[in-house]
Formats: structure tokens, C-alpha cells, sequence
């Protein structure tokens, strides 16, 4: 590679240009309306066990940084120690790949 590569960022060699052994972008349809999370605490550290701020069987939100509106609706499924999430997607009942934190998620308001 040519200075030049490395000064536009380039990090795949030459001649290994196909894209098979990077990961595939994800886009979620975005849900339209208004959107509100639930904050419990606004200290940093958390006293556990607490309450879950959503309870399962709750139609939930999730808010992804690079959208404007929160992809949903999903169904909360599971609550875990630490305010963490398993959802499933209320379509098509497909489990959310990841576990999602509390703060990630958000109600939709009437």
C-alpha cells in the first residue's frame, strides 16, 4: 500500500477488494410518532436489585443513534439483572439479536 492509502484510511490490501468477509449494515424501519424513555435514577451508579422500568410483555422502542425516530415496535421478553433487555420484534416475533440496555429503550407516548 501507497502512503497515500494509509492517509485515506484504506486498511484492505490491493487486489482483496470484495466485501464477503465484512458485516452486512442492518438498517430498522423507523417507527413514526413521539417517544419517551423512563428514568429511575440519574446518578451514575445503580443500587441493585431495582425495579425494571419495563415489565415483560411491554411494547418498547428502540432508539438507534444514527436514526432520527426509534425502530420498533418490539416486545420486551426477558428482564435481566443490570437493566438489561431481551425484545423480540412484534412483526414478525424474531428475538433482537443483542441484549439492550434500559437506556436504550423508549415508550411511545399517546
Amino acid at each position: 500500500m501507497t502512503s497515500e492509502d494509509y492517509q485515506n484510511g484504506r486498511t484492505n490490501p490491493p487486489g482483496n477488494e470484495d466485501s464477503s468477509g465484512e458485516d452486512e449494515v442492518v438498517f430498522y424501519q423507523s417507527a413514526p410518532g413521539n417517544f419517551r424513555g423512563k428514568v429511575t435514577d440519574y446518578t451514575g451508579t445503580s443500587q441493585y436489585p431495582t425495579v425494571p422500568a419495563y415489565n415483560i410483555g411491554v411494547e418498547v422502542y428502540l432508539v438507534i443513534p444514527s436514526q432520527t425516530q426509534p425502530a420498533g415496535p418490539y416486545e420486551v421478553t426477558q428482564t435481566l439483572e443490570g437493566k438489561m433487555y431481551r425484545i423480540k420484534n412484534k412483526s414478525n416475533g424474531q428475538q433482537y439479536s443483542s441484549m439492550v440496555r434500559e437506556s436504550d429503550l423508549v415508550y411511545k407516548v399517546t
